[in-house]
């Protein structure tokens, strides 16, 4: 029987800490330590806050342990609820100066989509019945989660909405793909307007006029600095295709590129021999990816001229700079200080 194939987007480090520091802040308030969230993790509560990114895998588990230490099963509603435009990051700033709703609300997906956000957010624009439509698509595969993911994406989508448009914004009509909760009177009191559970997808039909809408903060010129910024990084962070190429791409930043494969296979949520025979399938061995990178980033350290050949073994992970010049010389053929040399700097 052939192994299940990895879904390589739940084990890539690319959620965006935002919404799992704001979960943890919840917890607290409902008597549950944080920290117990992150139990088992290659991070604390401490690296989320200062930015460390999370993969699929690992937030769904911080999720799961939420509702079960907390005993809430409307988690997700309360969250989204709580958020403000600051929990956003970059696009809590760049959204309120766009000249529309329409506009903040298409930049805003696009940061969303491809820079952390746990559902997957498109927006219908040509519906007949005159509604542009809001459709959330979890990405963490786990039906069990569903109710939480889409309750923080509508929830914090209404926030959001109103914290721009001011408290008259409304929505039509709700769709939700799950059986209605225990609790659905609290989606009634939050969303109050006609919902349908079991439904093919999540979706939200918002009166296309809300589109339109003139925002109060708008600026043209912070408006297109951000936008450039937003859809630049959304471009740089595009996710590999394959379990090789997630892992080069995690080896090749300087903080991690002298990372073993343990830290590695802890990273990514997997076992050390599951992620040693996946990439044996995918024809490369976690060795060989683990010297490109470090290829890689010595060419770029070595380059600046701002470190030694000592300082760099270090970085890399060497136990010494003669460890370090016998890899580089496999690497490129020619000792590190022949590099400089040849740059017209010695060492």
């Amino acid at each position: 029987m052939p192994r299940r194939k990895l879904e390589v987007r739940q084990l890539v480090p690319e959620i965006s800490p935002y919404t799992l520091v704001a979960l943890m802040g919840l917890v607290a308030t409902l008597g549950v330590e944080p920290e117990r969230l992150c139990e088992g993790m290659p991070f604390n509560s401490h690296d989320l806050t200062m930015g460390m990114l999370a993969s699929n895998r690992q937030a769904w588990r911080m999720i799961r342990r939420a509702i079960r230490l907390t005993g809430r099963p409307d988690l997700g509603l309360e969250l989204g609820q709580s958020q403000k435009l600051s929990d956003f990051g970059l696009t809590g700033v760049a959204i309120p100066v766009q000249r529309t709703f329409g506009e903040a609300a298409a930049l805003a997906m696009l940061d969303q989509n491809q820079n952390g956000s746990l559902v997957t957010q498109h927006l219908v624009l040509n519906n007949k019945d005159g509604f542009a439509v809001l459709i959330g698509e979890p990405r963490i595969l786990d039906a069990s989660l569903q109710p939480f993911l889409v309750e923080e994406m509508f929830a914090s989508a209404l926030m959001v909405a109103r914290a721009l448009l001011g408290a008259d914004f409304s929505v039509a009509r709700i769709e939700f793909a799950y059986p209605p909760p225990a609790y659905v009177e609290r989606y009634q009191a939050l969303f109050a307007c006609p919902m349908s559970f079991n439904c093919r997808q999540n979706r939200v039909f918002i009166d296309r006029r809300w589109l339109d809408a003139t925002l109060p903060g708008a600026s043209s010129v912070m408006a297109a600095e951000l936008a450039d910024l937003i859809k630049r990084r959304a471009d740089a962070d595009a996710v590999p295709a394959d379990i090789a190429k997630t892992v080069e791409a995690l080896l090749i930043r300087e903080d991690r590129v002298a990372f073993s494969i343990t830290k590695t296979a802890q990273v990514l949520d997997l076992s050390v021999r599951t992620l040693r025979r996946r990439l044996e399938e995918a024809g490369t061995s976690f060795r060989e990816l683990s010297d490109r990178a470090r290829a890689r980033v010595a060419l770029e350290l070595l380059n600046s001229q701002t470190l030694s050949v000592a300082a760099i073994s270090q970085r890399l992970g060497f136990s010494d700079a003669r460890a370090f010049r016998r890899a580089f010389k496999r690497w490129q053929g020619q000792v590190p200080g022949m590099l400089r040399h040849r740059a017209g700097t010695t060492r």
